[in-house]
């Protein structure tokens, strides 16, 4: 039974910034998750300049349980935004997604699975299928034959082995982290901060789409 503190289990964090073009189909495919559990997505919003926002707004009034808004009122770049909405998760577990991906329908419920039955894992990430601007599929290929937990060593060594849009970690690995990332830091620092006390599990399956622009 989860506590009070953690009445939500999951808390989609989504980043985004002048993705109108490709918001709506992150959010309606977190919308058609497959759960047994509460969830919540929360949507950070970097003072897009498009009609982003108009679509957060849109959302929030057709779903009010579900979507969490937080918006800037000037750009504050994308470390600021991701630490907002991590800031402001409730669940036990976080979720990254960035506005412009999208997610298979079984994801959460793959990756809580996974992590309630692993506590040495602090992460977990899967497969992507790689997609173009118009969500045409461009590569699937598989980064390991079959799941299986990986260190940090790992993850220093063969970066990136999993996409950013693909993490899933416990809330608690990063509490009076994140005061202290400059507003330089990447993707990589993150990660590593969530591995600092445990392990990653890696799903050999595709439960992602990973958009490129090439």
């Amino acid at each position: 039974m989860m506590s009070e503190e953690h009445a939500v289990k999951v808390s989609v964090c989504v980043v985004t910034y002048n993705q109108e073009a490709y918001l709506d189909e992150c959010l309606r495919s977190l919308i058609a998750q497959s759960v047994s559990f509460s969830y919540e997505i929360i949507v950070g919003d970097d003072a897009s300049t498009d009609g982003t926002r108009k679509i957060i707004e849109s959302y929030r009034e057709r779903f009010p349980d579900l979507i969490v808004p937080v918006y800037h009122d000037e750009n504050v770049g994308a470390i600021k935004n991701i630490v907002s909405v991590y800031r402001k998760a409730r669940g036990q577990y976080i979720a990254h997604l960035d506005g412009d991906d999208y997610a298979a329908p079984s994801k959460l419920a793959k990756q809580v699975e996974i992590l309630d039955a692993n506590p040495d894992c602090t992460l977990c990430a899967h497969d992507v299928v790689t997609v173009d601007k118009a969500s045409r599929e461009l590569k699937r290929k598989a980064r390991f034959s079959k799941s299986e937990k990986k260190g940090r060593d790992f993850l220093i060594a063969n970066l990136p082995f999993f996409a950013h849009s693909s993490k899933m970690f416990r809330s608690d690995v990063s509490c009076g982290y994140y005061d202290e990332l400059p507003d330089d830091s990447t993707d990589f620092e993150l990660h590593l901060r969530h591995l600092k006390d445990g392990r990653v599990y890696f799903i050999a399956e595709f439960l992602g789409f990973y958009r490129v622009f090439a």
